[in-house]
């Protein structure tokens, strides 16, 4: 799970145009985050930001 950002770039800018559509729509990698969270997550990734909740920590880095 990653922000788009984060993932354009890291090698995503690099991904065809039918593969791009399908990243950003993926609820494997993405996942909504809300307010105050979301704000404090940014673009950043999961080697620089995990949810508070542990039990979705769990979840965010599999």
């Amino acid at each position: 799970m990653a922000p788009l950002a984060w993932v354009h770039k890291r090698g995503g800018a690099n991904w065809s145009r039918e593969q791009r559509p399908t990243s950003a729509e993926d609820p494997a990698i993405l996942w909504l985050i809300e307010g105050d969270h979301n704000l404090r997550k940014g673009n950043k990734g999961p080697d620089e930001w995990l949810p508070p909740y542990q039990p979705a920590t769990s979840i965010y880095v599999k």
